[in-house]
């Protein structure tokens, strides 16, 4: 029965697309629908989906805006050149079909709001502090990066300024006159052509009249980035998100890293046990509608991210001195 229920529910995809989500988003809600024998999972993104200020055992209760999931689902329906429909005739249908009966109820009788049952819907949340929204850790990481930005835009900026060629041909004050009474025109305009005719060939080589004093390039006076800020950035950014590298400049030891990256595989966790619950009373109901009782619900557990990470390094010293027969020095 719990088989045949993961894959009605596509249950590995669900696995894929629930820690990603959650860790973005830092909310991930979502509602198992059906009765015995034919089940289904709806995800709800934040807006269709509102956390109510009511909860039940720590539970909060799942409301469903019914005006946002009519206007996101406001759409053309396609039709064949018979007028037949594709996939939907309208939303009415739309919504019966793929969404839970409360939902369709709630759109039926024209209600601004659907309850979703409890114990039928759930919510995953992280950082949320006893709050009714999660916070993703991307928020802690955004000013540093719209610092890292800032300097990739003035960076991008210095490097068009430094690509522009500015080249200076200067005449000789003489050709103005002991009164500068000329203008110098005529002999500006023949030092002129006469340098740009020799610009055009591959190699240039000009040869100039006695008017010209000198030809000088004219570099944009920039200064280069800092690359030790963009460098201090990152660093904020992936710390912020829970990931840290190793600097033997700095004679850092290698716990240093690894507390950090458990800090990000410590959230995956959180993330991991909040859906363990979900999934465990999705199969107490499942159960339920065929007359087994909650004592047989199998017990849910992910895979532990941090024993993953002590069995990925056991590994790795077991190819290097086991297998490869590497020396310990």
């Amino acid at each position: 029965i719990i088989e045949n229920f993961n894959k009605q529910i596509n249950l590995d995809v669900i696995l894929r697309n629930v820690i990603p989500m959650s860790f973005a988003d830092g909310n991930y809600i979502m509602c198992m629908r059906g009765e015995k024998g034919s089940y289904a999972a709806n995800y709800f993104p934040l807006g269709v989906a509102i956390v109510s200020d009511y909860d039940v055992n720590g539970r909060p209760e799942i409301l469903i805006d019914m005006t946002e999931l009519k206007s996101r689902l406001s759409k053309t329906y396609l039709k064949t050149k018979k007028n037949k429909k594709l996939f939907m005739q309208n939303l009415e249908e739309d919504i019966k079909e793929n969404y839970p009966e409360e939902v369709y109820e709630a759109f039926k009788n024209g209600e601004r709001y659907a309850k979703l049952r409890r114990g039928y819907s759930g919510i995953i949340r992280i950082q949320h502090m006893s709050r009714k929204y999660g916070l993703t850790p991307f928020f802690r990481a955004l000013e540093p990066l719209l610092r890292l930005r800032n300097l990739y835009n003035a960076d991008d900026l210095n490097n068009k300024a430094k690509s522009k060629k500015i080249i200076c041909q200067t005449l000789r004050k003489e050709i103005l006159g002991d009164k500068a009474e000329r203008d110098g025109l005529n002999e500006m305009a023949y030092a002129h052509r006469n340098f740009m005719s020799a610009w055009k060939m591959p190699s240039v080589v000009v040869t100039c009249p006695p008017a010209v004093e000198g030809i000088s390039y004219i570099e944009p006076k920039v200064e280069d980035i800092d690359y030790e800020k963009i460098n201090l950035y990152r660093s904020i950014v992936m710390t912020t998100l829970g990931i840290g590298f190793l600097n033997s400049e700095s004679g850092q030891a290698f716990t240093v890293a690894t507390i950090s990256i458990n800090q990000l595989m410590a959230v995956i966790n959180k993330i991991s046990e909040q859906f363990e619950k979900i999934l465990e009373e999705w199969y107490r109901i499942v159960l339920a509608d065929n007359g087994i009782g909650a004592e047989f619900v199998p017990k849910v557990s992910i895979i532990d991210a941090e024993q993953t990470d002590i069995d990925v390094r056991k590994g790795l010293v077991e190819l290097l001195y086991s297998k490869l027969n590497c020396s310990m020095k």
